[in-house]
């Protein structure tokens, strides 16, 4: 599954950090492209073992 979780360099208000415990045992084993589509501070993104990572910012205002 996972072996240490990292915290993104990123600083993000909503950030998912706390939640990657229960997230990342809900992702198949076998992942060949990861969309990270709500992407904020990038805490998923960096955690997920995937042959191609793709990431998206959205900013709301």
């Amino acid at each position: 599954m996972f072996l240490k979780l990292v915290k993104a360099p990123f600083n993000y208000s909503d950030n998912k950090y706390k939640l990657l415990k229960q997230l990342l045992p809900l992702f198949p084993e076998n992942i060949t492209d990861f969309v990270d589509l709500f992407g904020g501070g990038y805490d998923v993104g960096t955690n997920v073992f995937a042959e191609k990572i793709y990431f998206q910012k959205f900013f709301c205002k």
